[in-house]
């Protein structure tokens, strides 16, 4: 018997390595419309890679190398295709691991300059991965990317709805959602307006257009001038969601072309009403008083109109706890059996928290929880 069993394990261990040595490797495909003119797979390249005419697809036979990938990128230099033989490759890399190899992701336009500082440090960090980010107008093209295979982690203020999580479980993809961050909306005023504290009823009425003279707010007899950042554009849906109700719009601010432009107006023009991300407004917001610099715009609490309510500003610790009503949180979204997007997920949840600091944000605590 046990001689039996000696040759049955010889001969499987034999036909593995002719299928091994046949080429019988896993085959990879991505699609693609049209293979451009004038490219042919030769020699190396022929047995590794081919195109399907019939289904449009480019394929490849086993997992791919930075140099299969710079000779399929020499063939041509088409967009398409370039674009195909990247995603073969992102997502096939021979070499990747959490901390090595070439990534893709995507993320909401209000949260860009965020991910392309923490990518930045994951690459100080991590020298031998490279990082390549891809501004999407909304969390819905985020996570459309995402589900179109262009990225592999999208960051977004929401998590994805139960109709793109079937999606990815109908793929047998399993994707890990993380909150890594939280961002508060301000509301700034300058530094000689004698209103501190604004009312949410107020706060909604002046931000929709119902109220726009400062007089009406207990402040002197002058029009609002409502204006925002260009960065801080996307932070006007988190407005509408959070604060505003049902049926109310927010009048369409002056929008400045940078955080520069909007620093120099709002110390500038006393009649300024301006909104902003927490980031491009944090000096302003020290939690230390002695350290908090209001020279250039203060930030204004905000009064929930109930009894016994208390004035609550975009502070860290309101944030933190969820108090403060104008907030977004930033998600870590991908597929956890990519080694790379995990080790970027995991970056932001630890290495990562100076970035958000520095930047004004509140980085969030992953919760660990221990099996009985």
């Amino acid at each position: 018997m046990r001689d039996f069993r000696r040759t049955v394990y010889t001969f499987l261990l034999f036909l593995s390595i002719g299928f091994i040595a046949s080429g019988c490797q896993p085959e990879r495909t991505v699609d693609l419309e049209n293979l451009p003119s004038g490219v042919r797979f030769n020699g190396e390249l022929g047995e590794k890679f081919s195109y399907d005419e019939s289904k449009q697809l480019l394929k490849s036979k086993g997992d791919l190398t930075v140099t299969d990938r710079d000779a399929l990128y020499a063939l041509s230099e088409d967009s398409l295709y370039r674009e195909s033989v990247r995603r073969l490759f992102e997502w096939n890399q021979a070499e990747e691991l959490a901390t090595k190899g070439f990534l893709t992701v995507s993320q909401d336009q209000k949260i860009t300059p965020l991910i392309d500082s923490l990518a930045v440090a994951f690459n100080q960090y991590y020298p031998f991965g490279v990082i390549e980010t891809r501004v999407s107008d909304s969390d819905d093209g985020a996570a459309q990317r995402l589900m179109d295979g262009e990225v592999r982690l999208a960051f977004m203020s929401r998590m994805l709805t139960e109709k793109e999580m079937d999606y990815f479980k109908e793929k047998q993809v399993v994707i890990a959602q993380h909150l890594i961050a939280r961002d508060a909306v301000c509301l700034v005023t300058h530094p000689s307006n004698p209103i501190d504290v604004m009312k949410i009823p107020d706060a909604q009425a002046a931000l929709s257009g119902k109220i726009t003279n400062w007089k009406e707010l207990g402040g002197e007899d002058k029009p609002i001038r409502l204006v925002i950042n260009q960065e801080a554009l996307g932070v006007l849906k988190v407005v509408q969601d959070s604060l505003l109700g049902e049926g109310q719009v927010v009048t369409e601010p002056e929008v400045l072309e940078n955080a520069m432009a909007f620093r120099r107006s709002m110390k500038d023009d006393p009649t300024a009403l301006g909104i902003t991300s927490r980031r491009f407004a944090y000096w302003a917001l020290h939690s230390k008083l002695e350290d908090r610099d209001t020279t250039e715009f203060k930030g204004l609490k905000l009064l929930a109109d109930s009894t016994n309510a208390e004035p609550i500003g975009p502070y860290i610790y309101f944030i933190y706890k969820d108090f403060y009503p104008i907030t977004y949180d930033v998600y870590a979204v991908y597929d956890r059996y990519q080694d790379l997007a995990n080790g970027l997920a995991a970056f932001a949840m630890v290495e990562g928290h100076p970035v958000f600091k520095n930047q004004g944000l509140m980085p969030m605590q992953v919760k660990v929880r221990v099996n009985p």
